[in-house]
């Protein structure tokens, strides 16, 4: 199906959409801890999974959608040739590059120094005053983004997406 958006637009839709989409399942995750968390986000995935599955009108069911188009779209003055998988590449190429510069500036800012000592020890991290539901939360919501432009960048690839690929 033909959403009629260019990847331009697609992406950064995906992006905020999954950060949303995150948003709703952390806060009933966040403040489980370790086998009740991984149990309440298996079970959120199969929810979704189960949804992809059946919403036919939009995900087209069991089928997926197909025929995933390709855009040239024009960024800043620069048309993008997407149709060859050598121009898809290098965009793709580009992206992962600004994605990964990202998540080194956020590694090693105060914000991934709490992530670390909550990693470490989040009775500890609590006691001296690191509010640890809460980056549990945005580190969800982060890496809910970061799976959507995943995501917006591997229907196009593939030109197909099936809900097996909720997994």
């Amino acid at each position: 199906r033909d959403f009629g958006l260019s990847i331009v637009v697609a992406i950064p839709t995906g992006v905020i959409l999954a950060a949303l989409a995150a948003l709703i399942i952390a806060n009933f995750c966040v403040s489980s801890d370790e086998i009740y968390f991984a149990m309440l986000t298996l079970a959120f995935a199969q929810i979704l999974h189960y949804i992809a599955w059946h919403w036919n009108e939009v995900t087209g069911g069991s089928d997926g959608l197909d025929m995933i188009p390709r855009s040239t779209p024009t960024l800043l003055g620069v048309t993008l040739d997407l149709g060859t998988i050598g121009g898809f590449y290098y965009f793709t190429l580009i992206l992962v590059a600004v994605a990964l510069t990202t998540l080194w500036i956020l590694v090693n800012s105060p914000f991934g120094l709490a992530l670390k000592c909550i990693r470490e020890n989040a009775v500890r991290a609590e006691f001296v005053g690191v509010r640890v539901t809460r980056y549990r939360l945005a580190a969800f919501v982060i890496s809910g983004a970061f799976s959507g432009m995943a995501g917006a960048l591997f229907a196009p690839f593939q030109r197909a997406v099936t809900p097996e690929a909720m997994y």
